[in-house]
């Protein structure tokens, strides 16, 4: 709602996104993936696998986060060269941080 109302600063996002995520098994990740992939048709991806196919070197730009982009992805089969994401770092199995 603050982020909405642009009262949500780029800093004060990531440390609330950072505060809530911290602790959590890295596959929850994997689960918010899967859960992702069920919700999209496969008709919707259809274009970047042909884009793949001719050879393109595919790159995802998202406010998300790199390990939720990439688990997606390899569900899809779809390869990126480039994410630029938050990147979250993975410690004993547990999210360390953004």
């Amino acid at each position: 709602e603050r982020d909405q109302k642009g009262g949500y600063d780029p800093i004060a996002f990531n440390n609330d996104f950072e505060r809530i995520i911290k602790g959590l098994d890295e596959g929850y990740v994997r689960d918010a993936a899967e859960i992702i992939h069920k919700r999209i048709s496969p008709d919707d991806l259809e274009p970047l696998r042909r884009l793949q196919q001719r050879g393109c070197h595919l790159a995802v730009i998202s406010c998300g986060s790199d390990l939720l982009i990439k688990e997606f992805l390899k569900l899809e089969k779809v390869e990126a060269e480039l994410i630029v994401a938050k990147e979250i770092m993975i410690k004993d199995g547990k999210i360390d941080g953004i």
